[in-house]
């Protein structure tokens, strides 16, 4: 039937946020509040203001690798940069959403997934959030 904004909505927002400009980043995040009943969720990857420094440095470690490989690639100029852009953390919770954040390895090792420590740094360096929108019957 089609898209409801009475109906609580489940969005999902993964892997997207570097790839669009600071200014469309506000715009989402307002687009998903204003049509967002009560009891509605969303889930974002994310990566948290005291990190950006950690993922800098693994950035960096990446530029090496490929140079050391005689790649010339600037894969920083696929996104856009972290510098300017609201939080979503603090943006939901200052919407009056109820936030919680995970690290992912901590999702995966809880449920019994195997995580190498080459990638568990890396993986440490992204956060996921999910927020709810307060009322509704918490059906999703």
């Amino acid at each position: 039937n089609g898209f409801d904004p009475g109906v609580p909505t489940a969005w999902l927002v993964e892997g997207l946020l570097r790839y669009v400009p600071a200014d469309a980043q506000d715009r989402l995040l307002t687009a998903i509040a204003a049509l967002s009943a009560p009891g509605s969720r969303v889930a974002i990857n994310t990566t948290p203001r005291d990190l950006t420094s950690k993922m800098q440095e693994q950035e960096d470690a990446r530029d090496r690798m490929l140079a050391s490989l005689g790649i010339d690639l600037d894969v920083d100029a696929l996104w856009y940069p972290a510098d300017g852009r609201t939080d979503p953390v603090g943006w939901f919770t200052e919407q009056g959403w109820t936030v919680v954040c995970v690290d992912p390895v901590a999702v995966l090792t809880g449920r019994d997934r195997r995580v190498p420590s080459e990638v568990a740094e890396e993986m440490r360096s992204h956060m996921l959030m999910t927020a709810t929108r307060p009322g509704g019957d918490n059906t999703l």
